[in-house]
């Protein structure tokens, strides 16, 4: 079963997945540019860490972020 915490850390690994894509040169532009519309109504962090707060979920900056989110050069998504 998956965890509050595990969907979470989906979101944000799946938003860096996306940023990372999208600042990727050797793809094809169409597929940079369907990435950056995806990340435009994204969830965020910010985003994120609000609905953590009342759901009481550790917040996304949490220190263990590091470990999961480390292979995802361009970090979270923090919008822009």
């Amino acid at each position: 079963m998956t965890t509050p915490a595990e969907r979470q850390r989906a979101l944000l690994q799946t938003g860096a997945f996306l940023k990372q894509l999208a600042a990727d040169p050797r793809l094809p532009e169409p597929t940079r540019i369907e990435a950056r519309r995806l990340l435009r109504h994204f969830p965020r962090r910010s985003d994120l860490w609000l609905l953590g707060s009342v759901a009481d979920l550790p917040p996304p900056d949490a220190e263990d972020e590091a470990d999961w989110l480390r292979g995802y050069t361009h970090g979270a998504h923090d919008g822009a």
